[in-house]
């Protein structure tokens, strides 16, 4: 699993770098530091472009990933790879702060005013978002800084995925591989249904439901021992005609809007069904489904581009190891003799 993070690793900085955080990032410094171990064993591991990487900030940025990604029961076995994969987005930020800044690019104020806002919305008040910035240690000055790196980074990143384009005959050929588990919807039948926990309540709640009495006020009548699972009358659950369970197979022959008479689908378990309406086969056309399909492709084929655009800007940030141990090791290339050079060999030998 963290080989195939460490592949995606560039994609899923790009995923954080669009989302507006109320947390400054856990940087590297651009301080010194000694460059050997001391006593608290805080010591340079790394460089990026010649400033150094400090063991306890990677010790700090290593727990903000594992939790961020939800990555579950780290062994020492995993951290070599988190610890690259980790070091791998510090370049990729770094290349990205040197290529805004090489560009000048740069948000307009009322863009920043309005990334503010969007974040301030989220709070009930203005008062509530200024209270949890004043908890949190983050002055309006620090959150404007960190939104204009991101939006200018967003800007960036926009502009190397602009030449994507998608044409009819991409989205037909998806369209007609993905139509009949996507844009199907199967033969099958609207129902409400209840269960009950004993033939007494389950009558009970038929004969009031065939009176005319609504779904909803007649299971409010039954306590939760006497219900032991229900659907809504706004949320019907649906089933496919070709895969009704045995004991529910009856569904087919009602009609729609008639309730069926209690039913033992298990022991102590009674069901009472009402059939709100069968549906036919739909497929979503071609034509209906073109802009969701488009909006689809041309997400995969920016983050393609945005992906060999974040590998070549990151090519050109100089990365120096100081403590390899601490990394995954190079894999060691092994000589495969082959049969023709074992024979020369023996040979040779002789």
């Amino acid at each position: 699993m963290l080989r195939t993070l460490r592949t995606q690793v560039k994609w899923i900085l790009v995923f954080f770098l669009l989302c507006f955080v109320l947390a400054i990032p856990l940087m590297y410094g651009v301080g010194g530091g000694k460059s050997s171990r001391s006593s608290n064993e805080d010591y340079a591991v790394a460089e990026i472009d010649g400033k150094k990487l400090m063991r306890s900030q990677l010790l700090r940025s290593v727990q903000d990933y594992v939790e961020r990604a939800g990555i579950k029961d780290v062994t020492s076995t995993d951290l070599p790879m988190i610890r690259q994969m980790v070091l791998d987005q510090m370049v990729v930020q770094e290349a990205l702060l040197k290529e805004v800044k090489a560009l000048g690019i740069t948000p307009s104020k009322e863009e920043l005013d309005q990334a503010v806002s969007g974040i301030e919305d989220q709070f009930p008040t203005k008062e509530a978002f200024m209270q949890y910035l004043q908890e949190t240690g983050i002055t309006m000055n620090d959150l404007r800084e960190q939104l204009k790196t991101q939006l200018s980074q967003q800007m960036l990143l926009e502009e190397a995925s602009a030449a994507a384009k998608v044409n009819d005959e991409e989205l037909q050929a998806l369209y007609d591989s993905v139509k009949d588990f996507v844009f199907t919807v199967p033969e099958g039948f609207e129902v409400l249904a209840a269960e009950f926990s004993s033939q007494e309540a389950a009558n009970k709640a038929y004969e009031e439901l065939s009176s005319g009495t609504s779904w909803d006020v007649v299971l409010e009548e039954f306590s939760s021992s006497d219900i032991t699972g229900s659907t809504g009358s706004e949320k019907p659950a649906f089933l496919k005609k070709d895969s009704l369970p045995e004991n529910l197979a009856f569904i087919a022959s009602m009609d729609d809007g008639q309730y069926a008479e209690p039913v033992e689908v298990a022991s102590d378990d009674f069901i009472v069904v009402y059939r709100k309406s069968a549906k036919d086969r739909e497929v979503t056309s071609f034509e209906d489904a073109k802009e969701q399909l488009q909006s689809m492709v041309l997400n995969q084929k920016r983050q393609e581009l945005q992906r060999t655009f974040l590998d070549e800007i990151s090519e050109k940030v100089d990365v120096k190891i100081l403590d390899p141990e601490i990394f995954p090791a190079e894999e060691e290339s092994v000589e495969v003799i082959s049969e023709d050079n074992a024979s020369e060999d023996q040979e040779s030998e002789e």
